[in-house]
């Protein structure tokens, strides 16, 4: 998969589509609680507003469109929640036509991390002074999928159709793509930045910084 090549024509998720596969698929009948409404038409019309979500084109799906269910549920260790599509339910579930082996990645652990700290002790004869993590907002959602995906990611919110362009959260090749993109980005601030063992797991980075002037001098 070449990211370049992705990022200027958009990327399609491994997807391999048989003779059993309807033309259209309408498998949105899943209702949002009361209580999860609020919140779920209050997102569909932030990602109309970033242009991630189309605006409503009517209520019948055209030929070559699937809508999966979709869905609220809280984030992990968070009051907060996520609006997520399921492309796992259903006969003709996407997910179905994504095998695993093309979703399989090997993400940086806590392990490699200590490997790099012991490295740099070994080097510098103390402990570094900080440890620190950044993470992406919204990483999946900001990685364009490919236009004939875009009509199997219909959304339906209240009877009317929505095309979901970007990558979603429910697909199970959204890691392996988002995490080769971050990766070349990662491979990036090592290699031409020179920012040594720069790890990342999903859309979390992290680093050490064993220079106490540097610290102090980049914190005024």
């Amino acid at each position: 998969m070449s990211i370049c090549k992705g990022l200027h024509e958009s990327f399609w998720p491994f997807a391999k589509f048989d003779q059993s596969a309807p033309e259209t698929w309408d498998n949105s009948y899943r209702t949002i609680n009361d209580e999860n409404l609020d919140f779920a038409l209050k997102q569909r019309d932030e990602e109309i507003l970033a242009e991630w979500f189309s605006p409503a084109f009517g209520p019948d799906l055209l030929p070559g469109m699937y809508s999966m269910p979709i869905g609220v549920v809280p984030k992990p260790r968070s009051t907060d929640f996520h609006l997520v599509t399921d492309h796992s339910t259903g006969e003709f579930a996407l997910n179905n036509y994504i095998a695993k082996l093309d979703s399989s990645i090997r993400l940086d652990s806590l392990q490699d991390f200590g490997t790099a700290l012991r490295a740099v002790i070994a080097c510098d004869g103390h402990t570094s002074v900080w440890l620190f993590k950044s993470d992406v907002s919204a990483a999946y959602r900001r990685i364009p999928m490919h236009p004939l995906w875009q009509l199997k990611q219909i959304n339906t919110f209240q009877g009317m159709r929505h095309v979901d362009r970007n990558m979603t959260f429910g697909s199970r090749s959204a890691p392996k793509i988002w995490c080769s993109f971050f990766g070349l980005v990662i491979w990036i601030t090592i290699h031409i930045l020179a920012c040594m063992d720069l790890l990342h797991y999903m859309d979390n980075a992290w680093l050490y910084e064993s220079n106490a002037l540097s610290v102090s001098l980049n914190s005024t």
